[in-house]
């Protein structure tokens, strides 16, 4: 048997359980009819320029962290080039240096040779006047063998016959290669051409 604190206990947790229901279904129905009350006009707006104001504000936070972080970037960059650069100068003037300094030297030994020379003609005049006599000697040669030429180009063409008439008879005297050449101002190789192609006939 139940004792009646028993039943009052089980009375009043029924009770609790139906108001609790009750409750529920209520808090359900206020927030059911919040969720489909429309906002005023003057709060959407208000939360539109609060959306606004924070995404400009935002936009423009990157903004300016980006322009930051070109500058830095450019400034690295700026001087990484800068010191390139100066490195690349510095070898320049280093190698001007060094051609100026080469030049210097042989512009010294072409001034020692010089006074080398002048001092040896100095002392030998001998040989300086035999290096002179050998420069006349070849200046009369180049203008007598101009002459030779300018004699073998002087002979016609309708001569060519007897040239060559004279060259077998001057060979069949007994005249040798280089005496032919020397009399009828020609070369040697073209005695030897006519001697060996009209010579055994």
């Amino acid at each position: 048997m139940l004792t009646a604190i028993e039943i009052i206990i089980l009375i009043i947790g029924f009770l609790a359980v139906c108001i609790s229901f009750f409750v529920g279904n209520n808090s359900n129905a206020k927030t059911a009819q919040i969720s489909h009350v429309d906002m005023p006009e003057e709060t959407k707006e208000q939360l539109k320029k609060e959306m606004t104001d924070y995404l400009e504000g935002k936009k423009e936070q990157t903004i300016s962290e980006t322009q930051e972080y070109l500058n830095r970037k450019s400034n690295e960059k700026i001087m990484e080039f800068d010191e390139f650069s100066s490195q690349i100068m510095e070898k320049i003037n280093r190698n001007h240096e060094e051609v100026v300094f080469m030049y210097q030297m042989l512009s010294d030994k072409e001034e020692q040779l010089k006074e080398h020379l002048n001092h040896a003609s100095k002392k030998n005049p001998t040989q300086a006047a035999g290096i002179e006599r050998k420069k006349e000697i070849l200046q009369k040669k180049v203008p007598e063998k101009e002459k030779k030429v300018e004699k073998k180009a002087e002979v016609p063409p309708s001569q060519d016959s007897d040239l060559n008439a004279q060259m077998l008879a001057l060979y069949k005297q007994g005249k040798s290669i280089l005496e032919i050449s020397k009399m009828l101002h020609v070369g040697q190789g073209e005695v030897k051409l006519i001697v060996s192609l009209y010579g055994g006939k």
